[in-house]
């Protein structure tokens, strides 16, 4: 069943957030178990949720690919983000 991941940056900036995504070559290359990614800028920080497939393929991004990014492009600031999980109940479309 998928899951839901949230997590809020403190301190986070669009600009911030388009510079990891750079580093990490998104769009071009989206992740093994990623459905579907969004992000919003709210105040001073960043919000993302995300729907995967499982949440070991999350799980196995964020170590393999998001951390090493995240230090490369912050210095490791945001290394204490802790991200929520949930089953996904429900979604449509329009």
């Amino acid at each position: 069943m998928p899951i839901v991941m949230t997590a809020t940056i403190p301190g986070a900036t669009p600009e911030l957030y388009d510079s990891l995504n750079q580093e990490m070559g998104f769009p071009d290359r989206v992740p093994d178990g990623l459905i579907s990614h969004h992000a919003a800028s709210i105040g001073d920080s960043m919000i993302i949720f995300d729907v995967w497939e499982s949440k070991d393929q999350f799980e196995d991004f964020a170590a393999g690919t998001l951390a090493p990014a995240m230090e490369k492009v912050t210095g490791g600031a945001g290394a204490g983000v802790k991200p929520t999980f949930a089953e996904l109940h429900n979604e449509f479309h329009r």
